[in-house]
């Protein structure tokens, strides 16, 4: 019987020590702003994808992805509600809305290309280890810069 009353008695801080950790914990998303810079001209788009591991990365397969407008030479993905992680960004300029980075006959891009970190490759693109960066607050500003 005492037992009961003291669970009786607890009850009410257990629930709301468990509604104060679910509310503090509850925050596993924000807003990521890509910012690119750098395009030869404001004609097409930007196409902007985000990719949340290394096989996604290298499969090509986006977690999220925009088509944003180019406008004087710039542009800028909004990323709302996007869960806290681990995530690489890659970036190309479509100047042609074909929506895909043209290639030469040797592979290498025609059209202008970024990653996030501002990294480069070599012979293809650069790895998700060099591009990646931890989200993990309320919002976040990353710039890209075109090549």
């Amino acid at each position: 019987m005492k037992s009961c009353r003291i669970l009786l008695l607890l009850t009410p801080i257990l629930i709301f020590a468990l509604f104060l950790n679910s509310t503090q914990a509850g925050e596993t998303s924000g807003t990521l702003n890509i910012a690119v810079e750098g395009f030869p001209n404001s004609e097409g788009s930007a196409m902007v994808a985000v990719f949340g591991s290394k096989k996604a990365y290298d499969e090509g397969s986006s977690t999220v992805k925009a088509r944003v407008k180019v406008d004087d030479q710039k542009a800028l993905a909004i990323f709302i509600d996007l869960k806290y992680g681990i995530y690489a960004v890659a970036v190309f300029h479509d100047e042609n809305a074909n929506g895909k980075l043209d290639k030469n006959f040797l592979g290498i891009p025609k059209e202008s290309y970024g990653h996030s970190n501002n990294v480069r490759g070599s012979f293809g693109p650069p790895s998700f280890d060099k591009a990646k960066f931890e989200f993990g607050s309320p919002e976040k500003q990353i710039e890209i810069k075109l090549e």
